[in-house]
This record gives C-alpha cells, structure tokens and sequence, in this order.
C-alpha cells in the first residue's frame, strides 16, 4: 500500500508539473512510518511526544500553579461536553460559551483565585491589605503569570500535534477567544456537541473571494486542559494582568487564545518552540511548515475516502 501511495505522489508530481518531488515517503506498507529527509518518522514517536508533552504540562500546572496542592476536585468539577450550550449567533462582543451562564463554567472562573487567597499555605503569598483593598505583590504574581505563559506554549504545542492537519501558524497564533467588536467572530466555540478551534482557509480567499470555515476538534483529554486553562488560570491572570501591566496587555489576555507577555505569541515563536519539542522527543528538528507536510502524508494515507470526498466539495 505504501508503494502504491508514494507512485501516486510520483505521478501528482508530474501531472501538477511540480519544481520538487515530496520529500516524504512512507517506509512500511502500513502507513506508520515514513522517511522525512534521512530521518524515520513514526506515528508511534509522535503518539510518545504528545505524551510526554501532556505530562510536562500536568507538572507545571500541578507544582507551579496549583502549587503542589492534592485535594483540589471543586478546581474544575466534572462536566458534560455534551450539555454545554454556545449561541453561534451571538455576535456580541465579548462573548464566549464559557461565560454563558447556561454554562457551568461561570461559576468556575473564580476558583483558583479564591485558592490563592484564602488557603492557609498561599494565604498573603501573593497579595496584602491596604484598607479594604487588595494590593498584588509584583514578584509573586510575574512568577505565576511565567509559569502560567510555559504551560500555555506546552498547551499549544499539544493543540497542534493533535487536532489534525495543522492550520497555518499565521492563522493560529490570532485566533480568538470571545468575540471582538468590529471583528469575527471567535475561533474558540461548540459544534454539533463537539468543542473545536473554528479557522479560516485564506490561502485561497484572494482566488475565490470568500474564506473556507475549517472545524479542528482536539482530543478529549486535551479540551478538558484548554478548558481548564481558559477558565480558571486565565482569570487568574487576567486579575494580575489588569493591575501590574498596560491595558493593552489586558485586552489580548481576554480576547485572544495565545496571549504572550508583550504580544501575542507569534509563528515564529511556536515553530521554534515545536522544533525543540521534536528534537528533544523524535531526536530530529521539525518546525511548522514540515511538519505540515509530514501530518498531511499520514493524514491522506489513512483518510477515510467518503469524509475526503465530502471535504472536497
């Protein structure tokens, strides 16, 4: 099978009188492995980064943010995906199915806030009292919002390696979290009970005038994560945000999904940060752009030919 596949991209070389021949080509006739300049990629490696990385993010979470802390279960307390309500035509904005309050994550948000404030071990850690108001300390709370910034660059990279054929970073790395005014709508919503990452194909878009609407739905166990995160520690970074750094900071921390420090994070940054990823995990550098190529050969060698053809349409 995978020579048959490979005399395929062949003779789609030829036809589309291509300048390069694809510089991947599958090694094993199942399809889980292919060669990618010298180096043997497998889905089996990639199935082990994406764990590792999950657990690298679990660390930082656990130790950094919630503090090494064991009994947390009212943090985030279980829900069904299957409930949860979005309005896709509220337009409003501001808006995002977390804060609806059909929702239960409303109720939530505050959590880690009030962990951080009123448990015996943080107590005072993070803030004091000047009269009745509540004063952050600076060193404390920048320490928590770099932690909180590692956790989301390990967030992202995990989003990328597991919801599909990756997006351009270009496109990515701006997607939105609630609506902006005079913008789009975001990126970030439910469809069909499914909660995906909801970006536009604009490659084509000066072509056919109009932009493709491309659903990408990660894995259950990463969504938990990303709810998790844009819940509870978002606000609690958010809270900082608003009073040690500019207003400007504070609108991409609640309007954006890839907030950085003094900008939101760019292509350039996640490419790098997936580089290290795979060099450290696959033993070979891979940025963005190949390993587009390398997730899109898996991902048509096991496609399914009746949801190709109907994506196709």
């Amino acid at each position: 099978m995978a020579y048959f596949y490979n005399i395929n991209r062949l003779l789609c070389a030829v036809r589309g009188s291509e300048e390069g021949f694809s510089s991947v080509s599958f090694t094993d006739a199942a399809g889980r492995q292919l060669a990618w300049k010298g180096d043997v990629i497998s889905l089996n490696d990639i199935t082990s980064m994406i764990r590792g990385l999950h657990t690298e993010y679990r660390e930082i979470v656990n130790e950094e943010i919630f503090f090494g802390l064991q009994d947390l279960p009212t943090l985030i307390p279980i829900y069904d995906i299957s409930t949860l309500v979005d309005d896709l035509n509220n337009h409003a904005p501001g808006y995002c199915f977390l804060d609806d309050v059909r929702n239960p994550f409303n109720t939530m948000k505050g959590n880690l806030l009030h962990l951080l404030l009123n448990h015996p071990k943080l107590r005072g850690r993070f803030h004091y009292m000047h009269g009745d108001k509540i004063v952050w300390r600076p060193g404390p709370c920048r320490k928590f919002l770099a932690s909180a910034q590692r956790a989301r660059q390990i967030l992202l990279l995990l989003i990328m390696l597991t919801y599909g054929n990756p997006a351009r970073l270009t496109e990515f790395c701006l997607y939105t979290l609630r609506n902006i005014q005079g913008g789009s709508i975001r990126n970030f919503m439910i469809l069909f009970h499914v909660i995906c990452l909801v970006g536009g194909y604009t490659k084509t878009a000066h072509h056919t005038l109009r932009d493709k609407v491309i659903p990408r739905a990660p894995p259950l166990f990463v969504i938990r994560e990303l709810v998790q995160n844009l819940t509870i520690i978002r606000f609690v970074e958010e809270c900082f945000v608003r009073d040690l750094r500019t207003t400007e900071d504070l609108h991409r921390f609640h309007y954006y999904m890839w907030p950085g420090a003094s900008h939101n994070i760019t292509s350039d940054q996640a490419s790098d940060w997936l580089g290290m990823a795979t060099q450290r995990y696959l033993k070979v550098r891979i940025t963005a752009r190949p390993y587009r190529q390398i997730q899109s050969s898996f991902s048509h060698f096991h496609r399914d030919p009746q949801s190709y053809d109907t994506h196709k349409q």
